[in-house]
């Protein structure tokens, strides 16, 4: 190689530093690249990116602010004397004895203010007459630490005589976002006087025609001026189509409370306005204007209902009869169908219920004071007529999102007694059906037990799968502050935390997800709008999470990935297209099934291992705990070293606040292959299943077994804890084979009737006459325990439904042993705490499959003939060195 300075030869030692130099050179160039990619892939789980993204959050609409009065004298609102952070707690002539902290607020008291301002109020109904005091624990606490408020935004506000003047916002809350033809558009309540639900409150629309780098605000929606303290209009609810924004609010002029408190409609109206986007080009620079008029009111029309369908499946709440009083939006946003809707008629026909194209809202409406229950509002004429769906989700559902899922309507509901509840119809609404799959996956707190939260939940489709996103508070202050909120996704079956979007312990209750892909470069594009509350004043703040977005794609590579690996021959259910869905489990294929795959417990790598007291779960949901277990030598399981209390326990209810498993309590599949040494002098647990049954009166512990006895036998057991008074029992049920086949010869695999030739992978790589890494005395079996859906598996003893029993357990493909349960008059689905995979010491649990299903039959044999490709990918391998299954937990510079 020919080096040249100036046109010049440089000398033989100068040449060789220069080799040298540029050798080094290209070494840290690509050593500083593999530090880069390592980097990258430990912290977001993504190679070759051009650039390291990162999330951006803004102030989108500033509501007021703390300041300390040491700082200085407040800043004056321009316009008329009405500053609201001046206002008297409450009115004078109220019988209310105020703390000493009050007296400098009273005596500061402008003379113009209304003094029927209040700062929160708790209503007490009592003798027919509402009773009022007004106290707000966190603002009376900033006072006393020395603290006003200080607005940071005011308003056009127009009067009804034309006076126009500048009126400063105490709060904006109740966000959503969507776009319309390429405009941004961010709606919400802005609240005046204070955050309260029921005081002074207009809608406000914020929008964006360049992709958010320049907005315009406008109030959209004016309150009805009939009151100067409690008129408004609230809880807006949006959906677009085309050019056209649909937004449904509630209004009312003079009543004060709560509107669940509402006993009468009297104040009441809900109505629907529609906003034309139209855009323009203006040196340039795009432009938007939306125009917006009054559709039509729809408080007649709901008064005029007095029946709804109850939820299908739920045996508490069965009366159809309605009283109504008030309805309002669900609040966030709707969804327009992208295809036909069908329902499945009693005879297996398809008869199509709505077009493409449908508009639907989700809607809470409300008999009496307090009985609310979700349901939808939808037009299949684009917007010219609208219709109420016919049925109704249970009592304590309130706020809600709706998506279009696999050909029907998700309703995910806020209740304020636990958890969410999710409802699905494929009938336009007609009748509602508790979606156990995913209903009361999501805690309202760590206790369950705390005032639940409204909820964004949207649709999108990311590497070739279908997600729903959805965000909810963790809510650890267990109040209606609803700190810390997160990003969850679901494939309908598989539930993961992808990472907390809010700030720190931050408040912030209602928000609104959007996604999109950006017009130029098509990436993905994920919005989050959320309210930020500071003792009790709210803002509302907008994050773009494109490092979340990230981790959305790494996971569902992965899980694309697992099921690819595991299927085989098969279609993985992620590609299975929705036609083809209600064959599963009817077709032999060389493949393990993956519908309705939640959970995969295997070895193979170090990695699964956290130091033998963790099981990582393949798709990153929900880790197994190992109780008295090491890693198996060849790295393929645990082997337990506990000969009583050791095991493996995966939890379901013992997970906390989130049950990502609660889909198992309705029905379920679980798959373990384990080696087992000798045999017992005594019965021995292999497996377990610990839950609590509840009665018409009364509950117990109920623990499910699977034995293994002296013979060497396999059966189930139930053990009911007799303390307790319970009309419930399990009872074992004869099968056609009490006890395991002996393991066949391998030369014969392949003459079992509707297994093929599939067995071969089994035995080749389980070696059941052969050493194979085995013992002479150990064995390798495979147990499979289905639990059939509760609701269907409750017969009477004297006629034992022996073909579909409660629970079945199958040894290396075959039936062995049956439950059922006696019939009572009423049965909930059970609670299972946790799935314990024993067998004491000397037993080695290599792999675990749980599915929220039951399997059929033909899919239990073919667990067993494809047991060999039970492994990890190595996405998966990847994920848990690179920890990219750990929830994101971002911290904003202020």
């Amino acid at each position: 190689m020919a080096y040249r300075i100036c046109g010049m030869m440089p000398s033989k030692k100068l040449r060789l530093r220069a080799v040298v130099a540029s050798r080094y050179f290209v070494a840290c160039i690509g050593l500083l690249y593999l530090c880069v990619v390592v980097h990258k892939t430990l912290s977001w789980g993504e190679v070759g990116d051009s650039h390291e993204v990162r999330n951006t959050r803004e102030l989108f609409l500033a509501g007021g602010k703390w300041v300390k009065k040491t700082e200085g004298p407040l800043t004056p609102p321009p316009g008329p004397v009405y500053p609201w952070w001046r206002e008297a707690p409450a009115m004078d002539d109220v019988n209310f004895t105020f703390s000493a902290e009050w007296a400098e607020w009273k005596k500061e008291l402008d003379p113009k203010t209304d003094l029927w301002v209040a700062w929160w109020g708790r209503t007490i109904l009592g003798h027919k007459k509402w009773e009022w005091s007004f106290e707000r624990p966190e603002w009376l606490k900033r006072w006393q630490d020395g603290y006003r408020q200080q607005w940071r935004t005011a308003l056009l506000y127009i009067e009804k005589n034309g006076t126009v003047w500048n009126r400063t916002v105490h709060s904006f809350r109740v966000p959503s976002m969507v776009e319309a033809d390429g405009v941004l558009v961010a709606i919400a309540d802005v609240r005046y006087r204070s955050a309260t639900d029921y005081h002074l409150t207009d809608i406000v629309a914020k929008y964006s025609a360049d992709g958010g780098k320049t907005w315009k605000t406008e109030v959209i929606i004016r309150n009805p001026q009939v009151n100067p303290v409690y008129s408004r209009v609230v809880d807006p609810t949006v959906v677009v189509k085309g050019r056209k924004i649909f937004l449904l609010v509630g209004m009312f002029c003079n009543t004060y409370g709560y509107w669940t408190w509402h006993a009468n409609s009297s104040d009441w109206d809900a109505a629907m306005y529609v906003g034309d986007v139209e855009k323009a080009v203006a040196d340039g620079v795009p432009t938007a204007t939306i125009t917006w008029k009054k559709l039509r009111s729809f408080k007649e029309e709901y008064l005029s209902r007095y029946e709804y369908n109850v939820c299908s499946n739920d045996r508490w709440d069965t009366d159809t009869s309605w009283e109504p009083t008030h309805f309002l939006g669900g609040v966030g946003h709707g969804v327009v169908t992208s295809a036909d809707l069908y329902k499945e008629t009693p005879d297996g026909q398809r008869e199509k219920v709505a077009d493409k194209g449908a508009i639907i809202i989700p809607i809470q409406i409300k008999q009496s004071t307090s009985k609310v229950a979700a349901t939808i509002l939808y037009s299949k004429d684009d917007g010219k007529t609208w219709k109420f769906g016919d049925g109704r989700a249970s009592i304590t559902s309130t706020e809600s999102s709706v998506v279009e899922w696999k050909g029907k309507l998700l309703l995910n509901a806020r209740t304020d007694y636990g958890s969410r509840r999710v409802f699905t119809s494929d009938d336009m609404g007609n009748i509602w059906t508790e979606c156990r799959k995913l209903s009361k996956v999501w805690g309202n707190a760590p206790s369950r037990w705390a005032p639940g939260s409204s909820s964004s939940t949207i649709k999108v489709t990311i590497e070739g799968r279908d997600l729903m996103l959805m965000t909810a508070s963790k809510n650890e202050k267990h109040s209606h502050e609803r700190d810390r909120l997160q990003l969850w996704i679901t494939d309908g079956d598989r539930v993961f935390l992808v990472g907390q979007i809010s700030n720190g312990e931050e408040n912030g209750p209602y928000s609104s997800l959007m996604y999109m892909k950006d017009p130029k470069t098509r990436e993905d594009v994920l919005y989050c709008l959320h309210e930020q509350d500071i003792d009790d004043i709210f803002s509302v703040l907008s994050v773009r999470l494109p490092v979340h977005m990230a981790r959305i794609k790494s996971v569902v590579r992965t899980w694309n990935e697992q099921d690819k690996l595991l299927a085989g021959d098969c279609v993985p259910v992620f590609l299975t297209p929705l036609s083809d869905a209600r064959g599963v489990g009817m077709k032999p294929c060389r493949g393990v099934p993956t519908a309705g795959l939640i959970g995969v417990l295997a070895g193979g790598h170090a990695s699964v291992f956290a130091n033998a007291s963790k099981w990582r779960d393949a798709f990153g949901c929900v880790d197994a705990d190992v109780v008295g277990g090491v890693v198996a030598n060849n790295g393929r399981g645990i082997r337990l070293t506990d000969e009583a209390a050791g095991g493996v326990f995966w939890p379901v209810s013992e997970q906390g606040q989130d049950h990502r498993y609660e889909a198992v309590n309705s029905e379920h599949s679980i798959a373990v292959t384990m080696v087992l040494s000798g045999t017992p002098t005594d019965n021995i647990v292999v497996m377990a299943e610990k839950m609590r049954i509840s009665g018409l009166v009364n509950s117990t512990d109920v623990t499910l077994q699977v034995l293994r006895d002296a013979q060497g036998n396999f059966a189930l057991n139930c053990v009911v804890n007799e303390s307790e008074f319970f009309n419930e029992s399990c009872e074992s049920i004869a099968v056609s084979r009490t006890q395991p086949p002996k393991p066949p010869d391998p030369s014969h695999v392949g003459e079992r009737e509707g297994r093929g030739s599939y067995g071969s992978h089994f035995f080749s790589w389980f070696g059941f006459n052969g050493p194979a890494g085995l013992s002479g005395d150990e064995r390798r079996y495979q147990l499979t325990l289905v639990m059939r859906d509760t609701g269907l598996a409750v017969t009477n003893t004297s006629e034992g439904d022996g073909e579909r029993p409660w629970v079945t357990l199958y040894v290396n493909g075959e039936r062995v042993s049956a439950l059922e349960r006696t019939k009572t008059d009423w049965l909930r689905y059970p609670d299972i705490q946790h799935l314990h995979l024993g067998g004491g010491s000397g037993t080695t649990v290599e792999s675990v499959l749980l599915y929220n299903r039951e399997l059929s039959e033909l899919e239990v044999g073919q667990l067993l003939d494809n047991a060999g490709k039970v492994k990890l990918s190595n996405h998966v391998i990847e994920s848990f060195v690179s920890d990219a299954f750990s929830p994101i937990n971002i911290t904003y510079a202020e």
